[in-house]
């Protein structure tokens, strides 16, 4: 059997199931190819299903020399081959070679069928993590503390480059020895303190995390940060007064204070993060009572100017039902959102806000022989792959006239970066189309990298405002929850440069800046989408400085 054949054979056997054959096609692949990190992890893998643990230990062992992806994987699976042969010293040597390397999950091997035997073995408990039961609430929160702070400085990527490694265990022991006299809200406003130290959005309490039930209930409206000030956007109809009213100030507190506090405890790249993200933490009065801006957990008390005019002080008690994230889009069922109010008065809503619900979708534009796209997630959708998507939009492109090409993210907070690869071939590979990109604050994590990736290999114009973050930036979103209090917090392990390694942006900077305003936004007008229907600007890709 050639090479090609027996490669063809061994990642169908691979893709069935179908592991004995694997892996003795993997061991012809091997035998001609061997200088492939890969091949030699997906021989181990089929040896491992197989039970040749021997095997499996050799091909792991020659594929972590070579290099395959993230060797604190490789290594945990050379632990488990170990494991499995009885070697109980070398399965610990090799979990705690694992940790050191970055694995992700240092409880996988707790639950790990591979290290059954070593289940009463307190060297092997201590590095899967098992801790006996606290005793009490305060060393409930210690030892979640003491396993944050361990796992930062095991996992992060560069976790000091912002804080200094003695700060953050200053802070750590802080909050740790005032467990008896605080709040658990008061309690997770110092952790999301603790975590913003690391100077990156990634690293943070998770969406879900941010939901705990601490925290809820929350404030019954919405609100965002525009040129003017901050607007509330949308509430539930007992508080439709309030729908477009400009908050001013919280508990007397000017918004521009509040905002400088919370800023401490929102995880960013840098301050547009900040924007993004800052007015969704109103909502969570108990959030804002732990940090010490408001009296009462119960509820706030707003001073607001009505879309009339008016001045006046509003309480808002907070009863709404928690979303699974910072803020529902565009808000949670049957509450009033603005543009909806706007679009019965005989505005239509925008391009950008009419489907926030769907991954992707595209409509054409023939009086400007142009097509404007839509990109929310960077995930596959319901019914259609993004990959088929991407050649779907690449030949109604192609096939129509379309002389302009405009793709809006300023609304994807990102997904899987693995899966824009189709979608950025297609895009860098049509002709004869101008290509705009609208960006915004809450472009961010993979869609940073569409972004930065079209920045670097294509003349796209873009038009709004900074991205969330930089064109190299740190972020990943690797899960660790903390078992006395449940918080489920992200500790980003990865540095993404998906620019020249000299890029040293803060954020992917417009070329045309159209912040948004409320004025727009009340009046369901889009000039983001105006300016990109309308501009003759030729840019070229961007490129490298000169060398020195």
């Amino acid at each position: 059997m050639g090479f090609v054949a027996a490669l063809t054979a061994a990642r169908r056997a691979t893709a069935g199931g179908e592991h004995a054959a694997a892996a003795n096609a993997w061991e012809r692949v091997v035998a001609e190819n061997p200088v492939n990190g890969p091949f030699w992890h997906h021989l181990a893998d089929a040896c491992y299903a197989t039970g040749a643990y021997e095997r499996a230990l050799a091909g792991y062992e020659r594929a972590l020399a070579l290099g395959y992806v993230f060797p604190w994987h490789t290594a945990y699976r050379i632990a488990c081959c170990h494991a499995r042969l009885g070697a109980a010293p070398a399965a610990r040597e090799w979990l705690e070679r694992a940790l050191g390397l970055g694995l992700r999950d240092r409880t996988a091997a707790a639950r790990d069928p591979a290290f059954e035997a070593l289940r009463g073995d307190p060297l092997f408990l201590a590095l899967a993590g098992e801790a006996p039961a606290p005793p009490d609430r305060a060393a409930g929160w210690g030892q979640d503390l003491d396993l944050l702070a361990r796992e930062v400085k095991r996992l992060g990527y560069a976790p000091f480059r912002a804080t200094a490694e003695d700060g953050f265990s200053a802070a750590v022991n802080e909050l740790a020895a005032a467990a008896d006299g605080r709040t658990d809200a008061e309690m997770i406003a110092g952790v999301m303190r603790i975590l913003a130290m690391a100077g990156d959005a990634h690293t943070r309490l998770e969406p879900r995390g941010q939901a705990h039930p601490v925290l809820a209930p929350t404030l019954p409206l919405q609100a965002e940060l525009f040129a003017e000030g901050l607007f509330v956007t949308a509430a539930e109809p007992r508080h439709a007064e309030l729908v477009g009213a400009r908050i001013e100030a919280v508990e007397g507190r000017p918004w521009a204070e509040v905002l400088a506090a919370l800023a401490a405890f929102v995880p960013r790249d840098h301050e547009h993060h900040v924007l993004a993200t800052a007015a969704a933490r109103l909502r969570q009065v108990r959030l804002l009572h732990g940090i010490g801006l408001v009296r009462d957990p119960a509820g706030v008390w707003l001073d607001v100017v009505g879309r009339g005019g008016g001045s006046q002080s509003v309480a808002v008690t907070a009863d709404a039902a928690p979303e699974d994230g910072q803020t529902a889009q565009p808000c949670p069922d049957g509450w009033l959102w603005l543009p909806e109010a706007a679009a019965e008065a005989g505005e239509p809503l925008p391009a950008h806000l009419r489907a926030w619900s769907r991954n992707y979708w595209f409509e054409h534009l023939p009086e400007s022989a142009a097509v404007y796209f839509q990109f929310n997630r960077v995930a596959e959708g319901p019914d259609e792959s993004l990959a088929a998507f991407a050649e779907r939009l690449a030949v109604f492109v192609a096939s129509r006239g379309v002389r302009r090409l405009i793709v809006d993210v300023r609304h994807n907070g990102g997904g899987n970066t693995f899966l824009e690869v189709p979608l950025l071939r297609r895009l860098m590979g049509l002709s004869g189309v101008r290509l705009f990109v609208i960006i915004g604050r809450r472009t961010f994590s993979a869609a940073q990298n569409f972004v930065t990736t079209l920045n670097r290999f294509t003349d796209a114009v873009f038009i709004g405002e900074p991205t969330g973050s930089g064109p190299n930036f740190v972020g990943e979103t690797v899960i660790l929850t903390l078992p006395w209090s449940g918080l489920r917090v992200s500790i980003s392990d990865l540095y993404w440069q998906t620019s020249w390694p000299m890029d040293h942006r803060r954020w992917l900077a417009p070329d045309i800046h159209l912040p948004p305003t409320f004025a727009d936004f009340a009046a369901n007008r889009d000039p983001a989408l105006e300016a990109a229907l309308s501009c003759d600007l030729d840019l070229p890709a961007w490129l490298a400085p000169p060398e020195s």
